[in-house]
This record gives structure tokens, C-alpha cells and sequence, in this order.
């Protein structure tokens, strides 16, 4: 069992905590829990509540988000990479120009964890300046920017992810669910009643980018493959001693 903890504060407390496990177990990642100032605060927010609308004119990205009726069920008639476009440019104007992605994390299991705030589901974007601790959150729903926010980890967890190169990302989010769709058919796994999310990430000892399922009801990992051939691979988070 891999654990990994990282304590983060903003104006009001902000813990995150990233377990990982082995296997088809409970795995979450960036748990958000608002505490009462913490003995040993971690993370500072530049922005008071989460996320905060960001500063892109409404003519492009616009906040807050699209009427009821224009939204999808699950914030994703965009795929993953296409939304990335408009983090990425949110990123470098609004973070640093420098700003490279170092993850899309799963968005149900972040949202089920910010404690208390509305957020819609969608697409989340981690953004970071290589050599850098701080974090630029993106947030993107059915094609536009709901928010941002800040963080700044005091340590690093391990292993390190690394920022990502989209150019040996070979598959876009619908295609993994599609491969996810013929493995859950196979292995006889429900998906009609299951909600299920995605989570990209380069981790240090990895061959690159891999593609993750997760389960968000049970924060399951339960299918990865690589980014780049579709091959399925091990969980990158147990694979790594």
C-alpha cells in the first residue's frame, strides 16, 4: 500500500490528502477537506472560495457557467484535450506563461471532497511551472472556464509527477471510455449504474502518459493504459516502489 499525504491551507484550511493504493481498491486523490486552521498549515490560496471565476472575458470562456439547459449531464460535451486548449490559455495568462500541464484529475472525486462550495462537473486542469510548487487549478464545463485557484504544496509527493507532453497523448477522453467500454464488457463490470471518471498523469518511473477509470463512488482505479498506444497498463500509482 502506497500512501501519500500533503497538508495545504488557504484562508480558510484546505487539506488535501492522495492515497494510493494497490489494485481495484479505494484510491483518492486530492481530497479536499475545510478544517479549522490546521496545527500545521500546508498549502496556501491566493483566492477566497473555490473555484474563482476567472478573469477571461465572457465573450471566450465566460464565468460562471452556461445556463442548466445548455449544460450536459456530466460537463464533458468537450473531450478532454479539446478543454485543455482553453486551461492551457487560461493558464499562461492568467498564471505564468511558462505553465505546463501536470495532471487532469477526477473531477467527481475533487468536487465530492471541496467541502461545501457548488461546482459543476467537468473537466480539472493542473497546471505548474517546472521547478516550481505552485499550483494553478483550471476548471473547464462543456467548453468553458467555471474557475481557478491557487495552491502551493509545502512538500512534494512521491513520486513526482512530471509535466506532460500532449504530443505523445494519442488518446482523446472519449476514445479511453470507448476502450473502457470493451474491457468492462469482457470483465462483465457494470457501467450503467457506476460513475466513472478520468485521471491523466506522468509520474516519475513511468514510460509517459497513462489514462486511468476511476470509480467515484468507490475511488476505485480500476482500468489504465497508456496515453500513447492504448496498450493497457498497471496502475501507474502501484507500479511505482
Amino acid at each position: 500500500m502506497l500512501d501519500i499525504k500533503s497538508l495545504y491551507k488557504q484562508l480558510v484550511a484546505i487539506a488535501f490528502l492522495t492515497a494510493l493504493l494497490v489494485g481495484c481498491t479505494e484510491q483518492p486523490v486530492q481530497r479536499f477537506t475545510i478544517t479549522p486552521a490546521p496545527a500545521t498549515p500546508a498549502l496556501t490560496q491566493d483566492q477566497a472560495g473555490y473555484p474563482a471565476p476567472s478573469t477571461t472575458p465572457a465573450t471566450t470562456t465566460g464565468y460562471p457557467a452556461s445556463s442548466e439547459e445548455q449544460r450536459s449531464q456530466d460537463g464533458r460535451s468537450q473531450s478532454a484535450l479539446d478543454s485543455y486548449r482553453i486551461a492551457a490559455d487560461i493558464a499562461a495568462r492568467e498564471f505564468d506563461p511558462a505553465a505546463r500541464l501536470y495532471a487532469i484529475v477526477p473531477s467527481r472525486i475533487m468536487i465530492a471532497n471541496l467541502g461545501g462550495p457548488p461546482v459543476l462537473p467537468g473537466w480539472f486542469y493542473r497546471f505548474k511551472v517546472p521547478g516550481q510548487r505552485r499550483q494553478f487549478i483550471v476548471q473547464i464545463v462543456d467548453g468553458e472556464a467555471t474557475g481557478t485557484t491557487l495552491a502551493e504544496p509545502v512538500e512534494e509527493t512521491s513520486p513526482k509527477e512530471q509535466p506532460i507532453d500532449l504530443q505523445k497523448v494519442k488518446l482523446d477522453s472519449n476514445q479511453v471510455f470507448d476502450k473502457f467500454q470493451e474491457f468492462a464488457k469482457k470483465r462483465n463490470i457494470p457501467t450503467e449504474e457506476s460513475i466513472y471518471d478520468l485521471e491523466l498523469v506522468y509520474l516519475e518511473g513511468s514510460s509517459g502518459p497513462v489514462w486511468s477509470v476511476v470509480d467515484s463512488r468507490s475511488q476505485t482505479w480500476i482500468y489504465s493504459i497508456d496515453a500513447t498506444t492504448g496498450d493497457e497498463v498497471a496502475n501507474p500509482h502501484q507500479k511505482i516502489k
